[in-house]
């Protein structure tokens, strides 16, 4: 299709498409997901129309989807009980023996970090003075570009060794640690 042939009817097909169409992770994109494919698109559209190429853009805010939520969505996964056991595991067996996974895994529990966001983390990103750790976590979470999130003093406090220990710019570093 050129850009002049596509209309809103084409979005909406493209929308059901996604909805249904299989991929890594099973079948059918989230209404999540295809709100960013039309974000994408949408600003791709707006610089055709900016240049002339359009005069206007199919992609319209009313094409956004409404998130699929379901009433698990709006609770914890863990409870604060839950939380507590699995920390207390953590510090068991873990704070002795692997004291840099450790640390490790309890920032990533704390702020609720995903694996590659942790370790995207570099040493300039941890404010050990502050307890507090910033840089652009923003997108995936939701959190704001730039926004800092706070540990507890306790956690930043056993961090310092662990990071200080570390060689490279990035706070996680890519090398097993032998067990």
């Amino acid at each position: 299709m050129t850009l002049r042939e596509i209309g809103p009817k084409d979005v909406d097909r493209y929308k059901a498409a996604k909805r249904v169409e299989e991929h890594q992770f099973g079948k059918g994109y989230s209404a999540h997901s295809i709100n960013n494919q039309l974000s994408v698109l949408h600003r791709l559209l707006e610089k055709a129309v900016e240049y002339g190429h359009l005069e206007r853009n199919p992609i319209s805010k009313s094409a956004w989807l409404h998130d699929d939520k379901t009433p698990e969505d709006g609770e914890n996964w863990w409870t604060p009980d839950d939380e507590a056991k699995a920390v207390k595991a953590l510090r068991q067996v873990w704070r002795e023996r692997r004291p840099r996974e450790y640390h490790t895994l309890l920032v990533q529990l704390i702020l609720g970090l995903r694996f590659s966001e942790l370790r995207a983390l570099e040493k300039k990103d941890l404010d050990l003075n502050a307890g507090g750790i910033w840089g652009d976590m923003g997108a995936p979470l939701g959190r704001a570009q730039g926004a800092e999130e706070h540990l507890p003093t306790v956690v930043s406090d056993g961090c310092q060794p662990a990071v200080l220990h570390e060689s490279g710019e990035l706070l996680v570093s890519h090398e097993r640690a032998e067990p």
